[in-house]
């Protein structure tokens, strides 16, 4: 099958896209990497009149830290992120992750604000981002806003991104660099999407008790999830593996995680605890 018919416009600065998406409406489509959108328009899943193409826009391929945050432009390659030096030396979980996505081809396409706006609930960069107390900045028209990762994914492929504005930016505050991250993924092959993944950032004081704990999950549910559960059972004490197994409990009691072709609502389940267990003790040195 071949994708229908459709317009191709190629802007060159930001100023002209929001232009043309204000203009277009919901019959036009904006395109990144297309390692998710053209794959969906050959089998017709998706079929725009005018393609937006915004890989002209230099200013979009940024990587900028100043003394506050990370940014992080939506046309960064996931190859771009694991290469990056700059941000190896900040935050190194970044790259590490950045290797679990697919192959090297559709690393060296596919974009971090690709995979935002996308909203995958098997995408790695919206937990990320999410776990990271991040945001996002997304442009129209209408002028600039910034929106909190966690009011950003709304549900399957859904997010609060309105149809005239172009996602710009990923902003992730210099605070996450005090943390200890830890990624841990179950896929079929490697390349393949997650079937569960988690990211866990422990942040521990002088004196080795825990200040801070962050448990992410993906492949649990239409979105990324932060489980709501006490946190106490493990902040402000010195950690064991009985508090961890305490703490990875109140996480399992909390999912509700679908079945698929690729795994079973218990399979999941018992992924979850098997990597919240893993990532939590490495994370916190046990």
């Amino acid at each position: 099958m071949k994708p229908a018919p459709f317009e191709y416009l190629a802007p060159n600065k930001l100023s002209e896209a929001v232009s043309l998406l204000s203009e277009l409406g919901e019959e036009a489509s904006i395109m990144a990497g297309g390692q998710s959108l053209v794959p969906a328009m050959t089998v017709r899943l998706a079929s725009p009149d005018t393609i937006i193409d915004v890989n002209n826009i230099k200013e979009l391929k940024n990587i900028n830290i100043d003394d506050q945050n990370i940014r992080i432009g939506a046309l960064v390659t996931h190859s771009d992120v694991e290469s990056s030096e700059q941000l190896r030396s900040v935050l190194p979980i970044l790259s590490t992750i950045a290797k679990h996505i697919a192959h090297p081809t559709i690393r060296n396409r596919g974009t971090f604000g690709g995979s935002l706006a996308h909203a995958d609930p098997a995408a790695e960069w919206p937990c990320v981002l999410l776990g990271m107390n991040g945001s996002i900045k997304a442009n129209s028209v209408r002028g600039e806003r910034t929106i909190k990762a966690k009011d950003f994914f709304q549900s399957l492929f859904s997010t609060t991104l309105e149809t005239d504005e172009i996602l710009t930016e990923a902003i992730i505050p210099l605070s996450a660099t005090r943390s200890s991250w830890v990624f841990q993924e179950v896929s079929k092959q490697v390349g393949a999407f997650g079937i569960v993944f988690v990211l866990v950032g422990v942040l521990k004081n002088q004196s080795g008790l825990v200040e801070d704990v962050c448990a992410v999950l993906g492949g649990c549910g239409d979105v990324p999830l932060i489980p709501s559960v006490n946190q106490t059972i493990i902040v402000g004490k010195i950690p064991t593996i009985n508090l961890v197994e305490q703490y990875t409990a109140e996480i399992i009691r909390s999912l509700d995680p679908p079945s698929d072709i690729n795994a079973t609502k218990g399979n999941r389940i018992q992924m979850a605890r098997t990597l919240l267990m893993r990532a939590l003790t490495e994370a916190l040195s046990l």
